[in-house]
């Protein structure tokens, strides 16, 4: 995301800051928050709760908008949490921090993708939809987080198809394990470890059960 013709006050390719994002006060507390990790963990942890019981009581008093609304918002705190604390350089975290352009989610969840997923969550695969046509699950964030009339027109029909919906419950569960592993973040910060050690572990955290499973039967045979 650093390469390119570079900004003299940022040195990430497309910023158009006029003036080192640090400069600003806000960005400034911002990082000192950054610089503390398990602190900024903290108010990530807090925000997911929160946006995740709105989706569920979206997702219980069927009000599908709501809940499509929602979704965006939660994968990209998300995702912005782990690039921001595990994968960026502290010139590219003032960025993130300011709102400057480029911003946006697509250009993090391809990094995180990479890095912290093992390339295993594609958002940008084509997938059939059920009237012979097709969609990706980051164009449905996208479309969902801006309202688009795509995203109304499917809200009317959203709870039509409950083999596809979410229960509630399951819902939270999944809310849940994105909040278990930033605070697992929170923890390892906390008690000082240094950030590749917190990658290596969101990293682990981050492979499916299959792959654990194949490491143990290998463990076996030796």
């Amino acid at each position: 995301m650093a390469k390119g013709k570079i900004n003299p006050h940022c040195p990430v390719t497309g910023c158009k800051s006029a003036h080192p994002h640090r400069q600003d006060k806000h960005v400034h507390a911002l990082m000192l928050l950054v610089e503390k990790p398990h602190l900024m963990c903290g108010y990530v942890i807090e925000g997911l709760a929160q946006l995740g019981n709105s989706a569920c009581n979206d997702l219980a008093n069927r009000n599908a908008l709501g809940f499509i609304t929602r979704q965006r918002q939660i994968q990209e705190l998300y995702i912005k949490t782990l690039y921001l604390l595990l994968i960026a350089d502290t010139p590219e975290q003032a960025h993130m921090l300011s709102g400057e352009m480029p911003n946006g989610l697509t250009g993090y969840y391809r990094n995180v993708n990479e890095i912290i997923f093992h390339s295993r969550v594609d958002w940008e695969a084509t997938t059939p939809g059920l009237n012979g046509d097709s969609f990706t699950i980051m164009n449905t964030l996208h479309d969902g987080a801006h309202v688009s009339f795509k995203s109304l027109v499917m809200a009317k029909s959203y709870f039509n198809h409950p083999e596809f919906v979410m229960t509630p419950e399951r819902f939270a569960q999944s809310i849940q394990d994105l909040i278990s592993k930033v605070n697992y973040m929170h923890g390892m910060f906390e008690a000082g470890k240094p950030r590749e050690h917190v990658l290596d572990g969101v990293q682990a955290l981050h492979r499916p059960a299959r792959y654990w499973e194949e490491q143990q039967a290998k463990a076996r045979v030796e």
